[in-house]
């Protein structure tokens, strides 16, 4: 019991400094910029994905090996 003790105290002392660390770290507004620009960013992406897909929906597909193939199945 006494080293169960003894050994959460040691514990608890290492990790001080890394609590003391993260404790009262506010975003710099440069940090706010950038979290806003990432988000416009993705935002901008998505969109361009949706307008990607409803183009590729709207057009049909071309087989670009339609004249090499010729119009004959290959079976006599």
């Amino acid at each position: 019991m006494r080293k169960l003790v003894i050994g959460l105290i040691g514990l608890s002392i290492l990790t001080l400094p890394a609590q003391a660390q993260q404790r009262g770290k506010d975003p710099t507004p440069a940090e706010i910029q950038k979290q806003r620009d990432a988000a416009e960013l993705d935002r901008k992406y998505k969109a361009a994905l949706e307008q990607t897909k409803s183009d590729a929906a709207a057009t049909p597909r071309k087989d670009p090996w339609a004249d090499v193939r010729g119009t004959s199945n290959g079976k006599p």
